[in-house]
């Protein structure tokens, strides 16, 4: 057998597995699956390219989950005094992938999410509606949230299970294994949710200077904010805006030609 404590964290594995999927399969009950019923009417509450944004694959994660629940399950069945989970988390690591892609649309699915209560009233009586709902549910970002989360939890679990073990623990190797495979998975989320945000802030810097070509995937945004620029020995000061790239500094004076901002920039 093996230490409770061990025990108790192979088994809060299994649990937060299983509350981790009953969450996902509410947020498509009650959010995703009623606004993919209304996507074809004649007045939609959401269009269809606004729901993908918002969900994108948490059909998929979904999958992923209950198949890992399942799978943990039956392994604590099989021996309950030692429990193999290491090899189940193994094999399932390669199938963490998908949240990379939902990892890396999550922060331009919440800034749409916030736009759609604010410009669709229909859209917020919805999510108050189902909010109002026996039993009660979570908010919808409550829910989105979630699967950004599960990756580290995953690691932090393992380490658990890890921490308490005993030096002669079979399962160890196997779950040192997956603790090695999802610690990568989580750095190659980060590293996709931080490119993710950074093309989005360059793309935003691209819109407001239309006449300057900044988007690039070499680029970096690293800082960016006001300054006042002297323009003439009489000391006059204009107010402008610079951004700090990783190869360059542009600053962008605001002028007015009929009432219209025309930004000039420079690097």
């Amino acid at each position: 057998s093996i230490s409770s404590k061990c025990m108790a964290s192979i088994q809060e594995l299994l649990t937060s597995e299983a509350s981790y999927t009953e969450s996902l399969k509410v947020l498509l009950e009650k959010y995703y699956k009623p606004l993919r019923q209304q996507q074809f009417k004649l007045k939609p509450i959401l269009f269809e390219t606004e729901i993908d944004q918002i969900f994108l694959n948490v059909e998929d994660l979904l999958i992923i989950a209950d198949q890992l629940r399942q799978e943990l399950d039956d392994k604590i069945k099989e021996d309950p005094n030692i429990p193999r989970i290491g090899a189940v988390m193994v094999r399932m690591a390669p199938m963490l992938k998908f949240y990379e892609k939902y990892a890396a649309n999550f922060s331009k699915a919440s800034s749409m999410l916030q736009q759609l209560r604010e410009q669709k009233p229909n859209f917020q009586s919805f999510l108050e509606e189902v909010r109002r709902d026996s039993p009660p549910t979570l908010t919808l970002e409550s829910y989105l949230i979630m699967p950004v989360q599960r990756i580290p939890r995953y690691k932090l679990l393992l380490e658990e299970i890890l921490k308490h073990a005993d030096p002669a623990f079979p399962d160890a190797g196997a779950i040192n294994t997956a603790l090695t495979l999802v610690s990568e998975r989580a750095v190659q989320c980060n590293e996709a949710t931080r490119s993710a945000q950074n093309m989005e802030a360059l793309r935003r810097i691209q819109n407001s200077l239309q006449a300057v070509e900044v988007a690039s995937e070499e680029r970096s945004v690293l800082c960016e904010g006001a300054l006042h620029r002297v323009r003439s020995r009489r000391g006059d000061k204009v107010r402008c805006t610079f951004y700090l790239f990783t190869d360059a500094l542009l600053i962008a004076e605001s002028s007015s030609i009929g009432g219209i901002p025309i930004p000039r920039s420079e690097e």
